[in-house]
């Protein structure tokens, strides 16, 4: 590397580069994860994520770019001959975190033109963490574009609202989506979640190769010989075995937290705070006002209802002790419903998230921070803090 009339110039080779920046090509052309960038392109490259760079010749570009570094050349090979077998198929990417997985499926999206799909509900690259979303490149990817993982404006995605960050916590949810959305393409590339043990994640996996009809499964990295060997044998299709593809710095939870909640803040950038009524028709995944409203007389009960179905629901101010914990009574606290993530559908039929700041109970009313007015509100099972979001409200 070197400059010239203040440009960086990059020497045949290979590169990484780590966001937050931006690079654009004064001059030449280079390969940023198997997408062609030529003179005047752009690429963005957001925080927390990098992209491989691969120059044939030689290039100048402008970059914001403060950690570029020569890389092995054989690394940057490795992920395109991979994705070179994944061409016009539906593969799926299988490994623990931090391995590789959403840099292949890139490289898959960016050379063959195979769909992405990510049902990687804690770190959703395409749109929002919680969903399970597909990029389709089958008449709808523009030429000449380079998808880097984390920088949405690049594709449009269907997306699916799952509500939790682990499919753990709403498997059936998880598997229902990833179906839904499969069928909307023929060649697709499949980035998955590291949950591969215990054995309740490579489970899930199997279930999810099954209800995508996929006819490829890449097991990417160190995995025990047991869990990989039960994966071979039991997935449908062919099975490929390979080395680590990235280096497995793995991220720590508070790494991961970090990462959604910056994912989300991109996407509520500017949300306000509506107020609408809290009923089966407006908000669905609502565990009370449901029922008939009773009052029990107690102290510390700030809202009590009899729910068919389920039986006594009871919200207690927050700190009050309450012996109300077994049997067919739901308990919940003042403020449970603080932070959870949500999905909003607008007046124009589109969907994006939300994030609950409090219930009303005297008005009958949720109050959810999002970028439309809802016209109905779908609530997850997960949660992320307020601090992520603006506070501009509107009491429509």
């Amino acid at each position: 590397m070197g400059t010239m009339d203040g440009k960086l110039v990059l020497e045949k080779g290979a590169y990484t580069v780590r966001g937050p920046c931006v690079l654009t090509v004064e001059n030449g052309s280079l390969e940023v994860n198997g997408g062609n960038a030529s003179r005047g392109s752009t690429i963005l490259i957001p925080q927390g994520r990098s992209a491989l760079v691969l120059v044939e010749e030689r290039a100048s570009v402008e970059t914001t770019c403060k950690a570029l570094s020569r890389t092995s050349r054989e690394a940057y090979t490795n992920y395109r001959l991979l994705a070179l077998k994944l061409c016009g198929r539906r593969a799926l990417l299988l490994g623990p975190g931090d391995s590789g997985k959403t840099t292949l499926a890139s490289f898959t999206y960016n050379i063959c033109g195979n769909s992405m799909l990510t049902v990687d509900v804690g770190q959703n690259e395409l749109f929002s963490p919680a969903y399970e979303s597909l990029a389709r490149r089958e008449g709808h990817g523009k030429e000449g574009t380079v998808f880097i993982p984390g920088s949405t404006n690049t594709v449009e995605a269907e997306n699916c609202f799952v509500g939790a960050f682990t499919p753990k916590k709403a498997l059936s949810r998880y598997l229902t989506c990833a179906s839904r959305l499969s069928r909307m393409a023929t060649s697709i590339v499949v980035d998955t979640d590291g949950w591969l043990e215990p054995w309740d994640g490579v489970y899930s996996k199997q279930a999810l190769a099954y209800s995508l009809g996929t006819d490829v499964t890449v097991i990417i990295g160190r995995l025990p010989e047991k869990i990989a060997g039960w994966l071979e044998a039991e997935l449908p299709g062919e099975k490929l075995r390979v080395k680590p593809l990235a280096e497995e710095t793995m991220k720590t939870r508070e790494e991961r937290r970090t990462h959604r909640e910056r994912l989300l803040a991109r996407l509520l950038a500017g949300a306000k705070l509506y107020s609408i009524p809290l009923e089966p028709q407006r908000v669905e995944g609502a565990p009370i006002l449901v029922g008939q409203r009773i009052d029990l007389g107690e102290p510390g009960v700030l809202y009590a209802e009899e729910a068919p179905g389920i039986g006594l629901i009871v919200v207690y101010r927050r700190g009050w002790r309450n012996t109300r914990k077994t049997g067919s009574v739901k308990v919940l606290e003042d403020g449970w419903e603080r932070g959870l993530i949500a999905h909003v559908e607008c007046a124009d039929n589109s969907g994006v998230p939300g994030v609950v700041k409090r219930i009303l109970y005297s008005k009958g009313r949720i109050q959810v921070y999002t970028t439309c007015r809802p016209e109905k509100i779908v609530l997850g099972r997960d949660r992320v803090s307020l601090a992520v979001l603006g506070t501009t409200e509107n009491a429509g």
